[in-house]
């Protein structure tokens, strides 16, 4: 983990998620399943998911389309020109300005599942990311 003032990152091999440092509750853990990362946060964290297809590069422009989905319902879709954010995902769920990067605030239990960004209209295996939101009893959920 890297810690700094204003936030702490999960880094291996690469960033894969940023939480805010007042959140103290918040375990970040990636581990090998396939194609597909996990990350792991606490009830009232927040966390940020970076798309696995589009690493970050300085100077990256932004796909010209993305569409993040929660299991089987889409999230939020964006182009350059234009974000859409699905009602269901609420005021806590949204993209990163000038990112391709999934925020959520104060994560709840109904957050955990499998994410998926899609690049392009191009679904790609690593584009998975399970969410796991853990308990204040350190249950997952």
């Amino acid at each position: 983990m890297i810690h700094s003032l204003n936030s702490v990152k999960c880094v291996i091999g690469r960033p894969i998620a940023t939480y805010d440092a007042h959140v103290a509750r918040t375990l970040c853990l990636q581990t090998g399943d396939g194609d597909a990362e996990k990350i792991y946060v606490r009830v009232g964290g927040n966390v940020t998911l970076r798309c696995p297809d589009l690493p970050p590069q300085p100077g990256q422009q932004p796909p010209r389309h993305l569409t993040w989905w929660k299991e089987d319902r889409r999230l939020i879709e964006a182009t350059r020109e234009r974000v859409t954010v699905a009602p269901e995902a609420g005021a806590r769920v949204a993209l990163v300005p000038g990112h391709s990067a999934l925020l959520f605030r104060s994560v709840v239990a109904e957050d955990s599942g499998e994410y998926q960004c899609v690049v392009n209209n191009r679904q790609g295996r690593r584009g998975i990311v399970r969410l796991y939101v853990q308990g204040m009893n350190g249950r997952l959920t």
